[in-house]
């Protein structure tokens, strides 16, 4: 693995690994980074032992997960009974559903909700709110932490009980119903506990399609409410938008079913979809309908009747991240070769943080929920963002001990390896 440490002007110091070149996939997501091990550990040892540390071309490459034999499950027979091994309570306190625009949306929460900030999460598409189970067990001490399902996915539903059709999945009803959930949280939970948690303050974090509505949300809802950051995880708008030609045959290829819980994770560990076998668990129940639907072991998600939704959902993603919002800003990364341009100018020019988190997939808060947690913190910490710190004033003669982060080795030893 290239070492280097980047800095920004600002002298924002970005510690990343370069790996070797990776094909950009649409997958479950719009955009998959895959990591090919094999040829990294290979030629890159071989590389840095002689110190030329040349990258490969991409066109040398193995071929693709979904190419590859034996990455698809087998359909899942009519009458398949599918249990699932976890539940959202390992990682949230409280499940319950918010009613809005014509959908019955399914939310989860871990805290009390008595301070601010509310940490509101945001998932990707084909995905959950179960995606950000791993991370918010490990940061929940920073504040209140809510994520939903978005319209068309998990446990989501329309009044009459069935899901949402791909053709409803437009970047107008996500956010329409994240702002519902928000409304929800502040009306009907909030129960401030001191003069500072009056005040309406919301750090926004979304992976990849879900990055793009939280920008959306950052820019439409500054009146209303107190946003303070806002973070995405491996999306910007000229990579996500051109993996779309590819993301109808990549759907193609995919299971629309499973025969168990256990064909589900396998398939996803094998196409590289995500990376650690405990996220794949917990995220399984929001995936596919279990034993008591109907349609038991069909995947939730229908992606391949959103087709004409897709290119929206990325539109001017750069512009409300980068120029309209005007709060912090964070950007989680697999590799620095992940940016865009208008990304890499901005971070020259310390309008954002960019934090890598080397050898993860797409998913990078499952894929190694330690590394993500520990950045999160620290930076919620050193910009007084985290519960003990908000709208608390910088002295900058003596430093506040709430501004330490938690040591990574601290955070494996009290969650695990995440894997």
């Amino acid at each position: 693995m290239l070492q280097y440490i980047l800095f920004s002007r600002t002298g924002c110091r970005i510690n990343a690994c370069r790996s070797a070149p990776c094909n950009l996939l649409a997958h479950n997501d719009l955009l998959v980074s895959e990591t090919q091990n094999a040829i990294h550990s290979r030629v890159l040892s071989t590389k840095i032992k002689m110190g030329h540390p040349l990258l490969l071309k991409t066109a040398n490459l193995d071929p693709v997960p979904e190419d590859r034999p034996g990455t698809e499950a087998p359909p899942a027979p009519a009458s398949a009974a599918i249990t699932f091994s976890t539940s959202y309570t390992e990682c949230y306190d409280s499940r319950f559903f918010v009613e809005a625009n014509g959908q019955k949306v399914n939310v989860y929460t871990k805290g009390v909700f008595d301070d601010v900030p509310l940490i509101f999460f945001v998932h990707g598409a084909g995905f959950s709110g179960l995606s950000f189970g791993p991370l918010v067990k490990r940061v929940h001490t920073e504040g209140f932490c809510a994520a939903l399902d978005l319209r068309g996915h998990g446990l989501t539903v329309n009044e009459d009980g069935t899901t949402a059709p791909g053709d409803s999945m437009t970047i107008g009803n996500f956010v329409a119903d994240c702002k519902a959930v928000l409304d929800h949280l502040f009306t009907h939970m909030y129960k401030p506990a001191n003069e500072n948690a009056q005040k309406k303050s919301i750090l926004l974090c979304g992976h990849s399609l879900g990055g793009s509505i939280v920008a959306r949300l950052a820019v439409e809802l500054q009146e209303s409410y107190d946003i303070q950051l806002c973070c995405l995880i491996d999306i910007n708008e000229t990579v996500a938008i051109g993996a779309i030609p590819n993301m109808m045959s990549v759907l193609r290829k995919k299971p629309l079913a499973f025969s168990s819980e256990e064909a589900l994770v396998s398939w996803l560990l094998s196409s590289h979809t995500l990376y650690s076998r405990s996220s794949a668990l917990f995220q399984a129940p929001g995936l596919i309908h279990g034993s008591q639907h109907p349609n038991s072991g069909r995947v939730i998600a229908d992606l391949i009747n959103s087709d004409d939704n897709w290119r929206d959902w990325f539109i001017g993603l750069n512009d409300n991240f980068l120029g309209k919002y005007p709060g912090y800003k964070l950007l989680f990364i697999g590799g620095m070769e992940k940016l865009d341009k208008e990304t890499e100018i901005a971070h020259m020019q310390g309008k954002l943080s960019i934090e890598v988190v080397p050898n993860s997939g797409h998913n990078l808060h499952e894929d190694d929920p330690n590394t993500v947690a520990f950045y999160f913190i620290k930076y919620l910490r050193r910009m007084h963002l985290s519960k003990k710190l908000i709208h608390k004033p910088f002295d900058f003669k003596k430093k506040d001990p709430d501004e330490d982060p938690i040591p990574l080795e601290e955070i494996k030893r009290l969650y695990g390896s995440g894997q």
